[in-house]
């Protein structure tokens, strides 16, 4: 049986199939390697993303070989039922040929069909990803309609630390004390969070359960986490850190949530949070300190750089919005 990206490329297509993930994996892996992404797919994730498909796996899923060898490969995952996420990848000795592209605007049509079919929202969202450095994927999203909308930016300070993260370690705040995270704080700190977030597009506020949960987590490190309380012992700021290391690879302290309360912003709350978790990373034996930044038009890094911080990986989010006659118009050109 033919595919219908036979027509249009120079590799034979076909539908994905469960035996098919190892191959799968062995091609994403070759190509993050070639390409240095900062995403890496294991294999226990590709098993979630073929399950989450369902009975459409032939729909959404399909790999493109050159003879026996697979070359290519492209999955849409319904992350809900307004958003889809596209993913794929070529390998590099198959680029400039106009695969990709051809590949990314199959998925595109699928997504519609999908959303067309199944989708209960009033708009779907076109959801795909790409490394900053990778301009030729970044063009081929926005060729095909794709917006940015969010850099997500991780930052690291190496250590030794700069004169700047010892300054602020003992620098004052007026009204305000610092402590290390305990469980006397947990549900304060919730609400700071909630508080400090309110007034971010988008966000929604995290309840009890969730937040106990996300505290829980393996390499959560509350030991290693600060708190900012104010003259009413309310908590106004917070940065909760964790620990992560690679085999051979540096011991890395990162600061997975960082917030201060609206009314407490400006008056260097936050920077001295940073200043003693990477303090405290030091003291723990860590070899640097990181956090991720989430930011809507690739800037937001004074902060971070003023401590010592320097951007390492960069993932931006590209959308994609259409109503269900968007969609359908799209089809039918």
């Amino acid at each position: 049986m033919t595919h219908s990206l036979d027509e249009v490329t120079p590799l034979r297509w076909r539908a994905a199939e469960l035996a098919d993930l190892p191959e799968i994996h062995s091609l994403l892996t070759a190509v993050s390697a070639f390409d240095d992404t900062t995403q890496r797919w294991g294999p226990e994730e590709l098993e979630e993303w073929y399950s989450a498909t369902g009975d459409l796996a032939s729909d959404l899923i399909v790999i493109g070989f050159e003879g026996g060898s697979m070359v290519a490969v492209g999955w849409n995952v319904t992350e809900t039922s307004g958003t889809i996420r596209l993913d794929g990848a070529v390998h590099p000795a198959f680029r400039h040929q106009g695969i990709g592209r051809r590949l990314f605007q199959w998925q595109l049509d699928r997504a519609r069909d999908w959303f067309l079919a199944f989708g209960d929202a009033p708009e779907v969202c076109h959801l795909a990803f790409s490394d900053a450095p990778m301009t030729n994927k970044r063009s081929m999203f926005e060729h095909a309609g794709l917006k940015a909308t969010r850099w997500l930016i991780d930052m690291v300070c190496q250590f030794p630390l700069t004169s700047r993260v010892a300054e602020f370690v003992v620098t004052p705040v007026l009204g305000v004390r610092f402590e290390q995270f305990s469980d006397r704080w947990v549900e304060p700190t919730r609400e700071a969070h909630n508080a400090a977030f309110a007034d971010r597009w988008g966000a929604q506020p995290v309840g009890p359960q969730d937040w106990i949960a996300s505290l829980a987590v393996e390499h959560a490190r509350p030991e290693l986490s600060w708190v900012a309380i104010d003259e009413l012992e309310r908590v106004v700021g917070y940065a909760l850190n964790s620990s992560a290391s690679e085999p051979g690879g540096p011991s890395v302290g990162w600061t997975d949530r960082l917030g201060v309360r609206p009314e407490q912003r400006g008056r260097n709350i936050a920077r001295v949070l940073l200043a003693r978790s990477l303090d405290s990373f030091r003291r723990a034996g860590k070899d640097a300190g990181g956090v991720g930044l989430d930011s809507v038009d690739g800037g937001g890094t004074t902060l971070y750089r003023s401590l010592g911080y320097e951007p390492t990986d960069t993932i931006i989010q590209y959308e994609l919005h259409e109503s269900r006659e968007q969609a359908r118009a799209a089809l039918d050109n």
